[in-house]
């Protein structure tokens, strides 16, 4: 009795079974008196299966009750009745379903007996929208307490599967009002929701606990469709699927299907229960396509063992209650509602594996959260040390005992091998420097080499200091290494943990050995080696500070020749030429006492053309104004001496500009680099010719026409010596102007960040064509942005405009 709706055999025991005779007549026939006397009355028997419309008729059935005296309240217990039918006795409608009316505290197939003592014939009058009429089931006649009885007790496991599927769906919608983030707790609660409405729609003793029989019927034919929309939902959050075509696909076709069913329901004979058969196809689709996508692309997924266990115990069940329904076998058991509940727990686990991941998640981001903590501070206690400490080998120390710390391997026998750049200056940059640090156990002790290819091998440890002199050959290079003499001879490393340094490009790596038993262990490799290489960035930083602090003594003496420099770099800059073809204007203004812009020009009267060049050398100190110097000494010798040897403007550019990149390949050691633009203007015709060598290429203003950038390009000067430059060619009209600058600029900003824009720059040219009137205009228009804010970067800019005398006496005339 407790394991679902047994009532059934109850009633066969207890009960007598209501034999009918059948009739299908014509709609019009509203009393049992206008059923003509011909009519052919056919035995029913309701065990079988129910009988077939016959067109638009309605079906009468007739009922002899003879035994009724039997029982204290007899009543007729329909097992399945979905149908709109009235009950007529002597002619007398007794009572009617789907008119309207309703059974106020009794099951809807439970139909009072109107003469308890008597016998009599009963008559019912049956109308269905469904294919099949008629009662569906055995109809038996007995005792209104045994049959609510019966109903309880055989509704047992509904009721368990119903408060089951409550605390479910209640715990699920809690703890997403808690966790509104994890929307598996929404979808797990949705899907238990509805699922417990389908589970109460279908209980027929759902009415003695007062609920109304018809919309229970229909909230829960209406969660039944709404089932497969949430369970898509969950199924694609707890296995993370995010961007599938396939399940948006799906989900909106269980979406529109259950808006549909629902909107439609108000408009059909009998609800939501004419969408049952279509829904099942539905339905099939969308579970199907979900356990096929489940064991195509989530094979390996955690939770999906989970997920075929619960399935497959509802698709075993489903098949049991299959062949029970075509009465393969007799058996009472309801295993598809043991299915269901088995399914809807294997959710629940899911959902259980998906929070104990989060939890596990949580943890583990916590205990890296501390890791990083401690890490953090070792970074600010060693990168604190390092900036205290005056002496190299305390450098090399504080960051071996922070990395063996972080490796925590502090009290073992271990050494470890920096092979950085140098620090110093040698004729070879690529010089590689090792700094060991030994660690010994047996001594008790710590002792730190430094060693380089070119010198002797100082060792200090403990009780004194020796030379000796050893090469390496641990990278490419480098000769010979010797063992560590600190550590017998017979023993090599247990383990070696090589970690490569970057800053840009190789620049060297750590060598970690340990010579006690063991490798290494509990560390995250990617997380080690930027531990590494931020402590040897600043551990190098550090080792070069202390050469700049040598440097400093030194600046003091280099004050009275920077301020020569200045004046040299000064009688650099041009005067304004005078030259009748043209119109020249140009700025020029230094970061600090000395920069690295030039610009300069040369009128050369035999050919009449008139070559300019703006450069910019990186940095604006010192060296860069010495390199400048050098590359307006090379432009002007060749100016001077070879600009009237070439006939053709554009290979002479080209000309010059190889020359000045050999003469800053050779002088520069590529220390540093030069941006320039080659320029000449044909004055006789206005042609321009343009070479640039890695410079902010220049604008062209014309009357005529918008701003236009000349993206000419090429290689920076100093880069390599065999680069070669090619010109560009364009054709001036009269009175348009050429715009040249360096990248300060652009660049430079105000005290809140503010830079000149080029929308700014063209707006405040509007109304300015003519070279000088452009200059001053972008003066007072940078001046605005800038302020007082000291420039960070080199400022030079020069604007020409070509505007030949024929042309202008032409105008006048």
């Amino acid at each position: 009795m407790l394991f679902g709706s047994t009532y059934v055999a109850f009633a066969k025991s207890q009960a007598i079974p209501v034999l009918f005779e059948y009739t299908f007549q014509d709609g019009s026939v509203k009393q049992p008196d206008q059923i003509p006397s011909d009519a052919q009355w056919k035995s029913l028997d309701p065990e079988k299966k129910g009988l077939k419309k016959n067109g638009d008729q309605v079906l009468w059935m007739r009922a002899t009750v003879s035994e009724a005296h039997r029982y204290r309240d007899p009543v007729i217990q329909f097992y399945r009745l979905q149908e709109k039918f009235s009950f007529f006795v002597d002619g007398k409608k007794i009572t009617s379903f789907g008119e309207g009316t309703s059974y106020a505290g009794l099951p809807v197939h439970l139909i009072e007996i109107p003469k308890p003592g008597e016998a009599f014939t009963g008559f019912f009058r049956v109308e269905s929208s469904l294919p099949l009429i008629g009662p569906r089931g055995g109809v038996y006649l007995g005792s209104r307490a045994d049959f609510i009885e019966e109903l309880i007790t055989g509704d047992m496991t509904d009721l368990f599967i119903v408060c089951v599927l409550c605390l479910i769906g209640l715990a699920g919608l809690a703890l997403f009002t808690a966790y509104p983030s994890v929307k598996t707790y929404l979808f797990l609660g949705g899907f238990a929701v509805t699922s417990g409405l389908y589970f109460v729609g279908r209980m027929p003793s759902k009415i003695i606990f007062g609920l109304d029989p018809v919309w229970t019927g229909y909230l829960g034919l209406w969660g039944l469709f709404a089932t497969p929309l949430f369970f898509v939902g969950f199924f694609r959050e707890i296995f993370s699927i995010e961007d599938s075509k396939f399940f948006r696909g799906i989900s909106l076709v269980a979406g529109l299907f259950l808006c549909m069913t629902t909107i439609l329901s108000f408009f059909t004979p009998s609800g939501p229960l004419d969408f049952l058969i279509p829904f099942y196809p539905v339905a099939s689709f969308i579970y199907v396509s979900t356990i096929i996508y489940a064991a195509t692309k989530l094979r390996k997924h955690p939770y999906v063992r989970t997920f075929y266990f619960g399935f497959c115990i509802l698709f075993m069940s489903g098949i049991w209650e299959i062949a029970r329904e075509f009465r393969i076998f007799s058996a009472n058991i309801p295993m598809l509602t043991w299915g269901f509940l088995c399914f809807a727990l294997s959710l629940v686990v899911m959902q259980g594996q998906y929070f104990s991941a989060l939890f596990k998640l949580s943890k583990k981001n916590e205990r890296l959260a501390d890791d990083a903590r401690l890490r953090l501070e070792r970074v600010l206690d060693c990168t604190r040390n390092l900036a205290r400490t005056r002496n190299y080998k305390e450098l090399i120390r504080v960051v071996a005992d922070a990395l063996l710390a972080e490796l925590k391997i502090s009290n073992q026998d271990v050494s470890v091998d920096f092979f950085m750049p140098s620090t110093r200056h040698v004729e070879d940059s690529s010089t590689i420097h090792q700094f060991t640090y030994i660690v010994s156990q047996k001594n008790n002790s710590t002792f730190l080499y430094e060693v380089s290819p070119d010198t002797e091998r100082q060792k200090t440890g403990e009780t004194g200091s020796a030379i000796e002199l050893e090469k390496l050959s641990s990278l490419p290079g480098i000769e010979n290494a010797a063992a560590h003499s600190h550590f017998p001879n017979d023993t090599s490393p247990a383990s070696v943990l090589t970690i490569p340094l970057h800053a840009g490009s190789f620049m060297g790596a750590v060598i970690i050995r340990k010579y006690s038993d063991g490798t290494f262990e509990n560390y995250d490799f990617a997380l080690l080696s930027k531990f590494v290489n931020s402590m040897s960035a600043s551990l190098l930083i550090a080792l070069q500070n202390l050469g700049y602090v040598e440097e400093v003594k030194e600046k003091v003496a280099m004050e009275s020749e920077l301020d020569a420099a200045v004046s040299l770099q000064a009688a650099l800059l041009p005067d304004p030429p005078e030259i009748p073809d043209v119109i020249y204007s140009a700025y020029c203004k230094s970061a600090g006492k000395t920069g690295g812009d030039w610009h300069g020009y040369h009128h050369c009267e035999q050919t009449n053309r008139l070559f300019l060049t703006i450069g910019d050398v990186t940095g604006h100190d010192f060296a860069a104004s010495i390199m400048t110097g050098l590359a307006a000494g090379a432009v002007k010798a060749w100016q001077e001496n070879d600009s009237i040897r070439f006939d053709d403007a554009a290979r002479a550019l080209e000309n010059l500009a190889q020359l000045i990149n050999k003469v800053f390949c050779s002088s520069n050691r590529g220390l540093k680099f030069m941006s320039m633009t080659f320029a000449c203007i044909e004055l006789t015709d206005g042609k321009l010719h343009l070479v640039n060598a890695g410079h902010p290429h220049p604008i062209h203003f014309s009357a005529n026409d918008q701003p236009k950038t000349l993206p000419v390009s090429g290689n920076l000067l100093g880069q390599n010596v065999l680069s070669q430059f090619a010109s560009e060619t364009l054709q001036l009209n009269i009175g348009d102007t050429v715009f040249f600058y360096t990248d300060g600029l652009f660049e430079n900003q105000n005290k809140n960040g503010q830079t000149l824009s080029r929308r700014s720059l063209f707006r405040s040219l509007s109304d300015k064509r003519l070279a000088n009137e452009m200059i001053d205009g972008i003066l007072e228009c940078a001046q605005k942005v800038w302020g007082d804010a000291p420039p960070e970067d080199d400022v030079t800019f020069l604007a020409i405009t070509w505007k030949p005398r024929a042309a202008t006496a032409g105008n006048a005339a």
